[in-house]
């Protein structure tokens, strides 16, 4: 479909095109666009055990890789096990450019 698409686009002519690309694509699309554009935004968007997921391994490989972090997390008391929901986010201490400075 997306290549048919585009091919019918190709033979658009230009001033015609232009044209057709200042209009919002509400007003081209009508009540469907945005039926389409909540489906597209569900697609691409993690849920949110896939971001915990990546966020927990983030924070175990650089405490169990980096120094600084490791550092860092003994001195705040926290430790990557700690994660458990991405409310728990707000427990990771924050590192600001002088931490990096030191080391």
């Amino acid at each position: 479909m997306k290549e048919s698409l585009k091919k019918i686009a190709d033979q658009v002519p230009y001033p015609l095109g232009s044209l057709l690309g200042r209009i919002p694509m509400v007003l081209r699309l009508g009540r469907m666009h945005s039926f389409h554009s909540k489906q597209a935004a569900s697609a691409y968007s993690p849920s949110n055990t896939v971001l915990l997921s990546n966020l927990k391994k983030l924070v175990s490989f650089a405490h169990k890789h980096i120094t600084l972090y490791r550092k860092l997390y003994g001195k705040n008391g926290f430790h990557p096990s700690q994660l458990k929901t991405l409310d728990d986010i707000t427990k990771i201490p924050i590192i600001d450019k002088a931490a990096f400075k030191i080391y």
